[in-house]
């Protein structure tokens, strides 16, 4: 069986941006406890491309190379922790990983009428894991200053030189996933 569908939201600017990212925006967001091994993400119909496989998602050589779809999903990550791990590979990068348990739901639907929706009773996995990574432009460089706060570490607000999006859409208060 080949893969048909692969609901993605692109890499922007294509070829060289972000790599599958895209902000939540209220009222759809991320919430964390890092230490005790929670969070929860949520989106409700965000906008997507179905690029039907992964190659053509990476490569865009199929024609079409995607249609218009969207997804919903509701993710939940829950403790008990039962490993931490520092992150120290490749140079450069710092960071923590914890393992824990979640449980998810999720739809997706395209322009072409194609649709699938998770187990109502909600997904659990087999393997969970949080991250609290920095790396690349974002790693351990000379006079990088955290601001320490309760739960996880979060870099200040507009720094890296790059327009801060983490604001926007957010309730007062709340905390972000960087």
């Amino acid at each position: 069986m080949s893969q048909v569908h692969d609901f993605d939201p692109g890499i922007t600017p294509y070829s060289e941006g972000l790599f599958w990212t895209v902000p939540l925006r209220a009222p759809d967001g991320v919430t964390v406890n890092f230490a005790a091994g929670k969070a929860h993400m949520t989106a409700s119909d965000l906008a997507l491309e179905d690029y039907f496989d992964i190659p053509n998602a990476l490569f865009r050589f199929e024609d079409p190379v995607s249609e218009p779809a969207t997804c919903s999903f509701d993710i939940s990550w829950s403790g008990p922790v039962t490993d931490r791990s520092p992150v120290v590979d490749p140079p450069g990068s710092s960071g923590e990983l914890v393992m824990c348990q979640a449980t998810m739901q999720w739809s997706a639907h395209s322009a072409s009428g194609f649709g699938f929706v998770s187990d109502p009773e909600g997904t659990t996995s087999v393997f969970a894991q949080l991250g609290r990574v920095s790396n690349g432009v974002f790693g351990d460089a000379p006079g990088r200053r955290l601001r320490r706060r309760a739960g996880p570490r979060v870099p200040e607000d507009g720094e890296h030189g790059l327009p801060d999006r983490r604001r926007e859409g957010r309730q007062a208060g709340e905390r972000v996933l960087t």
